[in-house]
């Protein structure tokens, strides 16, 4: 029982970070399959709440602070972001909160979806929706492949 616990701890940090490889620890020391999914969809769900409310939070702080300044416009960063707006016009509002833990890293994921989606109140339960169907395909995804 205390190996199971130090696994799903490690299953719950991996997924507030690296979403896509959180379970393959599970899979790899045959936990069942149910405790891999709920660790690594909450440890997704918890990185991505932080991230979500918290990017809303800095987003605003930073508006507030460049407010009397020349902004300065970086090459990278400017195509960076059009690679974004492209994939936002493509998938739409609702594909990009469903998939954007699994494109992205899931705090990177959760913040753009903030810096785009902050005024629509049904934003976060998207994301959080998408983490528990993606938790649960990639779960069954790792299991079939170990």
């Amino acid at each position: 029982m205390m190996m199971n616990s130090k696994v799903l701890w490690s299953i719950f940090l991996l997924g507030t970070f690296k979403f896509l490889l959180s379970a393959a620890p599970g899979a790899l020391l045959a936990i069942p399959v149910w405790q891999t999914c709920l660790a690594s969809a909450a440890g997704a769900t918890l990185s991505s709440a932080l991230s979500f409310y918290l990017g809303g939070f800095i987003f605003n702080w930073l508006r507030l602070r460049k407010l009397g300044k020349e902004p300065f416009l970086h090459p990278r960063k400017i195509a960076f972001t059009r690679k974004i707006v492209k994939v936002k016009a493509r998938i739409g509002f609702i594909g990009f909160c469903l998939l954007s833990s699994v494109i992205f890293p899931v705090p990177f994921g959760a913040v753009i979806c903030a810096r785009l989606f902050r005024k629509r109140k049904q934003a976060f339960l998207l994301i959080t929706l998408g983490i528990h169907i993606n938790a649960i395909l990639l779960t069954g995804i790792w299991y079939v492949l170990f």
